[in-house]
């Protein structure tokens, strides 16, 4: 048996343990809680032979009940239950039990929500259908706001316990389908920070995602991945025009971190990369092998077979290429000078390709460009004098800009949908191209010409003897940062 957790912002939703009684049995054998259910008010054998016959089914190959506790993040206590009956025709049925006091929080919003995604996703079911008594205005209310449709009505069909008042009702069936479910984008990420840590932790992680412009191998998405930000930061871009608010208000510390890492990378790391180039990309490959753990997790446990090997293996040949490519193959440093009609449809498709590399993890912009040949050009460009001497070049950086928001939106958007359907797959070369844009941070256009200067008799020792230590320093910072906030998320996770 495999066991299975799914989590939203303020919930845990795993299998029943026996030691849940306790927590099941004060809502299950409340009369009035239970009112509209099929079962209750319970004994407590009631209660211990329901724990039973639920552990039991955990084990049946295949399984066709997936029953999970809904536990409270911040309490560990047990506050309901939610369940999957899985049907033959494709479809399954959902239910759901909360305790009185935590009614009309949303909680229960909260994890149907996820249940419904898991069931679309995981278990590509084909619809899910819910049925309650037509005087149960809380379930309906939740079945409409799930999205769920009036699919069919029993006159006279529910029997109502004398809790609810007694007689009989209507009997209610709501139901969804999978391509409604992907049509109202559901399974929406939290996007609000609870604090100001949290909004730092998004700050650094834009601070990461300007120096990838500047330093060739950093990928911004792979510390998201680190943060365990980066299915909100897809989210969050790939939305930005159906939910601006909220998504922009996510996103201002990662832009205002960008910017600071941008104009800090600019006009401070590139001084030292001329200065001592092998030890400052020592340093930051450093941080990036520190950082694969954190990559790998999403995938831990996770049966390696051929496809997956293979992908895995696609993955780590991308970043090679690249920089085999922009280090061997590149024809010198393109011209910004007067730039022809060509030109701007050339910056447009530039800009969109940049776009992937900040959200596809492994890709490194800084190497797109050097192989592209406009990296130094277009270094070279942002200053006053070359303004003034070329102004047509400031219509370049606008078609660039226009296909880089133009890219991240739409590929954000595209990377969501994949990881919702295909997220282990995807992972694995996600894996690979991370690992392989580490190794690339030693072998690019940048450190390749040190190489050659080194083959030509300039002085190493000090570079090299400083990076050695600087390589330490950052692989072990970065793996002491994944394993806190490894700390951090099992906080979280009740078990």
């Amino acid at each position: 048996m495999k066991d299975i957790r799914l989590e939203t912002e303020r919930l845990v939703l795993r299998f029943a343990k026996e030691s849940d009684f306790a927590d099941v049995h004060a809502y299950a054998s409340d009369e009035y809680e239970t009112r509209f259910m099929t079962f209750g008010p319970n004994t407590e054998e009631d209660t211990r032979r329901y724990l039973r016959e639920i552990i039991a089914q955990y084990s049946a190959d295949p399984m066709t009940d997936y029953d999970f506790a809904v536990v409270l993040k911040s309490t560990g206590r047990r506050i309901g239950g939610i369940n999957l009956i899985l049907t033959e025709n494709g479809g399954a049925t959902i239910g759901w039990i909360i305790a009185r006091e935590y009614q009309h929080e949303g909680l229960m919003t909260e994890a149907a929500e996820k249940v419904l995604s898991f069931a679309f996703g995981e278990l590509k079911l084909k619809y899910v259908e819910a049925v309650a008594a037509s005087d149960n205005e809380s379930s309906c209310g939740l079945m409409k706001k799930l999205g769920m449709k009036l699919s069919l009505t029993v006159p006279g069909g529910w029997i109502k316990k004398p809790a609810a008042g007694g007689g009989v009702c209507d009997e209610v069936h709501y139901r969804i389908t999978a391509e409604e479910h992907s049509a109202q984008g559901a399974d929406e990420p939290s996007l609000s920070y609870a604090n100001g840590r949290e909004a730092v932790k998004s700050g650094v992680l834009g601070l990461f995602i300007g120096l990838a412009v500047i330093v060739p191998g950093i990928s911004g998405s792979t510390v998201a991945i680190i943060f365990r930000l980066y299915d909100k930061l897809l989210y969050a871009i790939g939305n930005i025009l159906r939910r601006f608010r909220k998504c922009a208000l996510f996103l201002l510390p990662i832009l205002a971190g960008a910017v600071v890492g941008f104009l800090g990378g600019f006009f401070s790391v590139r001084f030292l990369l001329d200065l001592l180039p092998f030890a400052v990309v020592a340093l930051f490959a450093g941080l990036m092998f520190g950082a694969m753990p954190a990559v790998k997790d999403e995938i831990k446990g996770e049966k390696v077979t051929v496809p997956r090997a293979l992908l895995f293996a696609a993955g780590f040949a991308v970043p090679v290429a690249f920089a085999l490519v922009s280090t061997l193959g590149m024809q010198g440093s393109r011209s910004l000078d007067d730039p022809q009609f060509y030109d701007y449809i050339i910056f447009l498709l530039l800009g969109y390709a940049v776009a992937i590399t900040q959200v596809v993890p492994g890709l490194s912009a800084t190497a797109l460009l050097m192989m592209f040949g406009y990296f130094t050009s277009i270094m070279e460009s942002v200053s006053l004098t070359y303004w003034q001497s070329n102004p047509l070049v400031l219509l370049l950086y606008v078609c660039f800009g226009v296909g880089f928001l133009v890219g991240l939106v739409t590929f954000s958007k595209a990377l969501t949908a994949i990881f919702a359907r295909f997220r282990v797959p995807a992972f694995f070369t996600v894996f690979g191209m991370s690992l392989g844009s580490a190794v690339t941070m030693f072998f690019n256009p940048d450190i390749f010409a040190v190489y050659v200067g080194w083959s030509e008799g300039a002085p190493f020792a000090l570079d090299v003897g400083l990076g050695v230590p600087l390589f330490v320093i950052g692989l072990v910072g970065a793996y002491l940062l994944v394993r806190y906030e490894r700390r951090h998320s099992h906080k979280d996770k009740i078990s």
